[in-house]
């Protein structure tokens, strides 16, 4: 697979290989799912950004579910 660390759906299914699995426990890493994560969050528009926040910004009664335009320049200048 080489040096590759960030991959789309596609790439992924492309290399997969059941005879790659190994019978060891696979090991969790936080820190490098967190800097994953950040590397596919940073590849997203603002607008791709704000339509996956707002459910969170909802659920903990930030907004509501019928943004105001000062609602919706808030939560753009929070992301």
């Amino acid at each position: 697979v080489g040096e590759e660390e960030l991959f789309t759906k596609e790439q992924f299914i492309e290399i997969f290989d059941v005879n790659r699995l190994s019978k060891s426990p696979a090991l969790f890493d936080m820190h490098k799912l967190k800097w994953v994560n950040n590397q596919y969050v940073k590849k997203l528009d603002l607008d791709q950004v704000v339509e996956l926040t707002l459910p969170h910004l909802q659920k903990a009664g930030k907004v509501g579910t019928e943004l105001s335009a000062e609602e919706q320049e808030w939560v753009r200048k929070l992301i």
